[in-house]
């Protein structure tokens, strides 16, 4: 089952890297913590979409597509997730080297385990919703850091749907 997950994951990266798709990739990596699991390490991948919406003086909407893909960790058991989730961020105009966003997603998520940190998240397919704040600088704004709550439940879809929450830091940089 590993196997498959990794396939789709490198197979989503392709596709998300074709050259009409974006005009922006991103790698980040990022880690946190929860209530009920150590923590998480996460790598991703970010590709915008060459596309903005409601600009205005000041700022506009960017869509991109995120892949993930990284660990779990409890005092039980290490559990492994990968995803992909369409995310929206705001970016505001500021007309200097730091530029502030704020972001938000949904997407789908593969887990390995159906029961982690004491919660029972009741099937291996999750939903993840994101929600952040960041700031991206440097020349071009080719670095960023986010600070993100990120929820994973299968809505109600299993049984059981206690979830889980991690709040987590990362860094990016864009290529």
């Amino acid at each position: 089952m590993v196997r498959r997950v990794f396939l789709a994951v490198v197979v989503s990266v392709f596709v998300l890297s074709s050259p009409g798709m974006a005009k922006q990739n991103t790698l980040f990596i990022s880690g946190g913590g929860s209530w009920d699991a150590d923590g998480t390490v996460r790598f991703s991948y970010v590709r915008d979409v060459d596309w903005q919406f409601w600009s205005s003086s000041l700022g506009h909407f960017t869509p991109s597509v995120e892949v993930g893909a990284g660990w779990w960790f409890s005092s039980a058991k290490t559990g492994v997730h990968a995803d992909v989730t369409p995310m929206f961020r705001y970016v505001f105009h500021t007309g200097r080297d730091v530029v502030p966003f704020v972001e938000g997603g949904a997407g789908a998520s593969y887990i390995s385990y159906e029961q982690f940190g004491g919660q029972d998240l009741g099937s291996h397919f999750q939903f993840r919703d994101v929600a952040g704040v960041g700031v991206a600088f440097g020349p071009d704004a080719q670095y960023s850091m986010h600070a993100r709550y990120e929820h994973y439940s299968n809505a109600d879809l299993a049984d059981e749907n206690d979830g889980l929450d991690f709040w987590v830091l990362g860094f990016g940089m864009s290529f």
